[in-house]
Parts: C-alpha cells; structure tokens; sequence
C-alpha cells in the first residue's frame, strides 16, 4: 500500500499527458476533473446506494451526491472494480473539531470498509492519515485482502469547506492501482471549489497554525 502511495508524487508528471474533462458535482460546490477513462455513475445507482446505506444506519446524515466508475463493469454488477464515490455530509466545523475527528473517522472508515466486504474480506488494515496541505484535504490510505487472496486498495479524501464535509472515496482492484490511485490524486488536487462554500482565510490560517505549518 505504501509503495502505491509513492505513486502520487508522479501526478505532475502524468497530468501534463491526461486530458480531463471537468464534472461539477452537484450539492458538493466542487468539481473534479477526471480523465477520460472515467464516467459518472447514473443516478439511479446513486439513489440505489443511498437507499441501502439509510436502511442500515437511517440516522446518517451523509449522503451519496455522486460516482464514478472507470472501465468495464462486469456482467450482473452496477460497479466496476475500480470507482469514486462522494458523499456530502451537512456540518459546520471547527479546525480542532476536524483535527479531532481524524482518529474517529480513521476508526468509522476501517469499520464501514469491512461491513461493505463482510461476506468477502478476510482482513483490512487502514494507513496512518495525513492533512495533505495543497489539495486542503484529509488522506486516509486503506487496503483489505478477500478470502481468495486478492488485494483491494482504497483511498478516502475529506475535504472539509464552510457548511460540508465532502468524503471522496477511491478503490482499486490490484491491477490498476497504480493508474488509479494517481489519476485520483491527480483530479483532488486540482478540484475547483466554488467560493462561497471555501473555508474561510481565518479557518485555513488556525488549521496551518494547529498543524505546525
């Protein structure tokens, strides 16, 4: 998983080769350009995932604004192997609140990782979470091992703005990560928020200053 993360420093490398197109993601105030490999997910799938996600956990106030998947779907399936979902949850934070919630949502992440592949997983393990300063978002890096063996690799974004807390969650299938996990970092990196949802200079500024940066 480490090694895959090493990837990332490369993005500038391949984004000068990678035409994207821009998609605006609607109830985020964001949009994420995303090379062609990638389309969104119809809204039905959205609406589909939303209903299971309410029927587990009715209290959750999150929801599933958007998706995409890259490549073939298999036969019978609505997802590829490798996709990104986003979710939007309503809240206003506070930069010690977000700071705090990092262990919580590292603790929330590896456990709605291992319900979403009970039936399958055999075990997971979640990476260290770092603040990567120049996309403005929390990176929580994760992988799991099937019963068969096979690795699955996932990357979850938290990207904090004035009213929200938008989580972008990318998995790969073992094959593709490299490709995957840098054309994900690539589009995070370069995703355009619209200036009324932007955490305010005062907030950026306490958040660098609680950092040590």
């Amino acid at each position: 998983m480490k090694n895959a993360l090493l990837l990332f420093c490369i993005f500038t490398i391949i984004s000068t080769t990678t035409y994207s197109r821009d998609f605006p993601i609607p109830g985020a105030s964001i949009t994420l350009p995303l090379p062609e490999p990638w389309r969104p997910m119809a809204p039905s799938i959205v609406k589909d995932y939303n209903e299971d996600m309410l029927s587990k956990r009715p209290q959750s106030t999150a929801r599933y604004i958007a998706g995409f998947t890259r490549g073939p779907v298999p036969a019978g399936e609505v997802v590829g192997t490798d996709y990104i979902w986003i979710q939007r949850t309503p809240m206003v934070i506070a930069p010690e609140q977000l700071l705090a919630l990092i262990p919580k949502t590292l603790e929330k992440h590896k456990k709605t990782f291992d319900d979403l592949l009970k039936k399958e997983i055999k075990a997971s393990e979640v990476d260290a979470p770092y603040f990567d300063q120049k996309a403005g978002v929390i990176v929580l890096p994760s992988s799991a091992t099937r019963t068969d063996g096979q690795k699955i690799l996932s990357v979850a974004y938290l990207l904090p703005l004035r009213s929200a807390l938008i989580s972008i969650t990318v998995q790969s299938a073992p094959e593709h990560v490299n490709m995957v996990l840098t054309e994900a970092h690539i589009a995070v990196s370069g995703l355009t928020i619209e200036d009324d949802a932007k955490p305010t200079t005062q907030w950026q500024e306490k958040l660098k200053q609680l950092l040590g940066k």
